[in-house]
C-alpha cells in the first residue's frame, strides 16, 4: 500500500506536483483539485496516467472542500 496525496489547484506549480509524485513508486493515488474543469481536463491529458484521480473543488469553500475529500483515505 502506497501514500495517496491530494494536491489543491491544477495550475503549472499543481500539475508539476502532481507530475513528480507521479514518478514515486511509493504513490498509490493523486488526487488533483480545481475549481477549473479545463484545467482539470489539461492535467490529465499532460499526466497521463491511471493513478491520478481529479475533483471539481473550490479552496475558498472550506467546508464544503473538506466534506468532499473525507472518502479519500
Amino acid at each position: 500500500m502506497g501514500y495517496k496525496y491530494l494536491i489543491v489547484g491544477s495550475g503549472m506549480q499543481g500539475t508539476a506536483c502532481a507530475f513528480d509524485l507521479l514518478r514515486s513508486l511509493g504513490t498509490e493515488e493523486v488526487l488533483l483539485a480545481d475549481t477549473s474543469a479545463a484545467g482539470l481536463e489539461a492535467a490529465r491529458r499532460r499526466l497521463k496516467s491511471t493513478r491520478l484521480k481529479t475533483v471539481r473543488a473550490d479552496a475558498a469553500a472550506t467546508r464544503r472542500l473538506v466534506s468532499s475529500f473525507r472518502w479519500f483515505k
